[in-house]
């Protein structure tokens, strides 16, 4: 059986491609700094350091597909971003998997006026935006040198079944809209935003990844009609059975929690995505598959379920 190899198990996006896989009968190792994760019992966990290549060598060695989902801290990405992007194509390169990256949409222009698309150019002015381009220009480039064979997945801000406090939408939205306690979002509660639900990336992402002919390309992964951020949260509340209770952290407010959390810090930057409409088109990849999005009310019935489950 072919050994499926997913780096970052311990994340929201790369936990739900384990999770898929296993559910799909596949063999499939988790790679992490712990070798721990929430993962199903089948899964082969190992505790590697990603950001040295013969370790990571040695964890992938026999996979026939590696998924890097790997998510570094924000206030890391100057100074680690690129080396860790070298140090995954180096490893892949000794062997005969093909590459799967998991990435995001910071890399396309600030004032884009239309649904983002896998056409638009990678402009931004952000230092993170450029960060991200740079990296993505690698594994390509990479692949176009002939030395891996690499798909590149993008999507929105996510949330699902153990997505907790690296989302926007994680567990202080969905824990709180249990108890009943206010939560906080950021920017305009009043502006479509897409969200995308993790075993939906985690089915999609598979798809592109077993899929030669997606090699050397870009594609935006789906998810269900973008809705407000208000009416999201919302839908959150009442499928809770608790009294919505919303409000924003404005960009002023960032910038002062930002002098002393490094982590918020960093959000000001991004605070754009959330001033106006945040769309993205899965043209391109609806084209492609046959792909039935989870509908907003199920998704959110299903990560309620989930963190309940953790309370208990």
């Amino acid at each position: 059986m072919l050994m499926n190899v997913v780096l970052g198990a311990t994340g929201g996006w790369g936990s739900a491609i384990i999770h898929e896989l296993v559910r799909q009968g596949k063999e499939v190792r988790g790679v992490n700094r712990s070798g721990k994760a929430d993962v199903p019992p089948e899964t082969q966990m190992v505790a590697a350091d990603v950001t040295k290549v013969q370790e990571l060598v040695k964890a992938i060695e026999d996979a026939s597909i590696v998924y890097h989902c790997v998510n570094l801290p924000y206030y890391t990405w100057e100074k680690n971003l690129m080396r860790l992007t070298e140090t995954i194509i180096s490893a892949v390169e000794k062997t005969d998997a093909s590459l799967m990256v998991a990435d995001n949409l910071y890399m396309y222009p600030e004032d884009a006026k239309e649904p983002l698309h896998e056409e638009m150019p990678w402009n931004a002015t952000t230092r993170k935006g450029r960060i991200r381009a740079k990296s993505s220009k690698a594994y390509l480039k990479a692949h176009e040198e002939g030395r891996i064979k690499v798909s590149i997945v993008r999507a929105p801000d996510f949330f699902g079944p153990r997505v907790t406090k690296n989302s926007f939408y994680g567990s202080r939205l969905f824990e709180n809209a249990i108890k009943g306690k206010k939560v906080l979002l950021v920017g305009r509660l009043d502006m479509p935003h897409q969200i995308a639900y993790t075993p939906d990336l985690a089915k999609a992402s598979i798809m592109v990844a077993e899929d030669k002919q997606t090699y050397g390309q870009v594609w935006h992964l789906p998810t269900d009609t973008a809705r407000t951020q208000k009416e999201f949260a919302e839908m959150v509340f009442q499928e809770a059975g608790t009294s919505p209770k919303i409000g924003t952290l404005s960009k002023g407010t960032i910038r002062v929690i930002g002098l002393f959390n490094k982590v918020i810090r960093e959000v000001h930057e991004m605070y754009y995505e959330f001033e106006k409409p945040y769309l993205v088109s899965h043209e391109k990849f609806m084209k492609q598959y046959k792909f039935s999005v989870t509908p907003l009310d199920q998704a959110v019935k299903q990560t309620l379920e989930w963190f309940k489950r953790q309370e208990k």
